[in-house]
């Protein structure tokens, strides 16, 4: 992903061993979305069945396969909400994607300051959001800023 062709502020929510765990912000619709690099191939636009966990439980979630970069789909988090939530209240975070052969692909993430990150990063996207923020609809889950 070339963040100078995208007009949007990223945060690295968690980071392990080359996977990563974000919140992504477009200024010009004012929403963001959560996404995930755990090192899978995916088909843009195709979604994957994901399993999420926490300290406060389990929760099904569906991945759409954005965009890859260096050889990993970058999948977008289809529940905004829950994720939004566990990231805000909880200490670590664990995406488990099924995969062939019985295999499965996961990482856990520590959400150590992501609350005070978040916030952060937000409060600079808004600041160059340049009109209204409209839902333009891009990806199965997005909050408005």
């Amino acid at each position: 992903m070339n963040l100078k062709a995208i007009a949007g502020t990223l945060l690295p929510v968690g980071l392990v061993a080359g996977h990563l765990l974000g919140q992504y912000c477009y200024f010009k619709s004012g929403s963001c979305i959560y996404f995930v690099g755990i090192s899978i191939a995916c088909e843009v636009g195709s979604q994957y069945p994901s399993l999420l966990n926490s300290d406060a439980g389990s929760a099904y979630i569906s991945l759409v396969c954005s965009h890859k970069y260096q050889n990993q789909g970058v999948l977008a988090i289809s529940s905004f909400d829950d994720v939004n939530r566990i990231v805000s209240a909880e200490t670590w975070i664990g995406i488990v994607v099924p995969m062939h052969n019985d295999q499965f692909k996961g990482s856990r993430f520590c959400l150590a300051g992501s609350t005070y990150a978040i916030g952060r990063m937000r409060e600079a996207a808004q600041a160059k959001m340049q009109r209204a923020p409209r839902n333009t609809g891009k990806f199965p889950s997005e909050e408005r800023l």
